[in-house]
């Protein structure tokens, strides 16, 4: 009964979100039956994430779940990745939103590669105003729809490749841009993934990160800033003013624009 009310609440919503649904062909591909189904955020003094796949591990998130104060529960769609899945990789990324990104009341805020909507919300509760947000994947589009309906919060999310496509004139001007990007692909260090990164449009030959570079004056204003979590070697990449702060392998990048 739980798989089924989700699985309808996914097709319900992808209907209504997305122009079409992907064919069955395109499902097997992206492993769709490997999904977790169910994630718990929490964004207090700090980022907690935990994937909820069975009556046990909600029994387990209840407590935590009636003292937070932003908290939520959210469906997590075929083909998108799950913040809960690797809390210990990803929990720097959403701190440095929630921490010390210095977003304030008002700014405007792109996220790109949305997924589930998991940063949009983050970024919300600290702009508490529309977010901005694009994925490449239409099932992702969908699902941050959904969480942003759930949360309650405003959000104008598009299906684009930000590599590539053109986007809307209003898809400018930030004061901050967030991505939680694919990982820049290095033999020296090699990821045990349970899954091909390519199900979740995941994995980087250094392209996705070179484009995202050169759009990426067109995206910010005057002074704004561009918050990435990548490889060390990727933040080491960057050609922009910046800050980087180092995580074993892994490193949040802050990019200043100076003009």
């Amino acid at each position: 009964m739980f798989k089924i009310f989700l699985y309808t609440f996914f097709l319900l919503t992808t209907t209504i979100y997305t122009s079409e649904l992907p064919d069955e062909d395109w499902f097997r591909k992206h492993l769709y039956d490997r999904q977790e189904y169910l994630c718990y955020l929490e964004a207090d003094k700090e980022w907690f994430a935990c994937d909820l796949n069975n009556k046990d591990s909600l029994k387990k998130i209840f407590k935590r779940l009636l003292k937070s104060h932003n908290s939520i529960i959210i469906p997590v769609f075929p083909t998108v990745y799950s913040p809960g899945s690797n809390l210990t990789s990803d929990k720097p990324y959403f701190d440095t939103i929630l921490n010390r990104a210095e977003i304030k009341e008002n700014d405007k805020v792109l996220v790109v590669g949305s997924g589930t909507g998991a940063d949009v919300w983050a970024a919300w509760l600290k702009s508490k105003t529309k977010v901005y947000a694009l994925d490449i994947n239409p099932i992702a589009v969908a699902n941050t729809l959904a969480t942003a309906r759930i949360a309650k919060f405003p959000v104008n999310v598009i299906e684009a490749d930000i590599t590539k496509n053109e986007l809307p004139s209003d898809f400018s001007d930030f004061d901050f841009v967030l991505w939680n990007m694919p990982v820049l692909n290095d033999p020296e260090n090699h990821f045990n993934l349970s899954v091909p990164a390519e199900v979740f449009h995941d994995g980087d030959d250094g392209t996705i990160l070179n484009q995202f570079l050169k759009r990426l004056p067109s995206l910010l204003k005057k002074k704004g800033k561009a918050i990435i979590w990548n490889t060390k070697k990727a933040a080491d990449l960057v050609y922009y003013n910046k800050e980087i702060i180092p995580h074993g392998k892994f490193a949040i990048c802050i990019i200043q624009m100076t003009n």
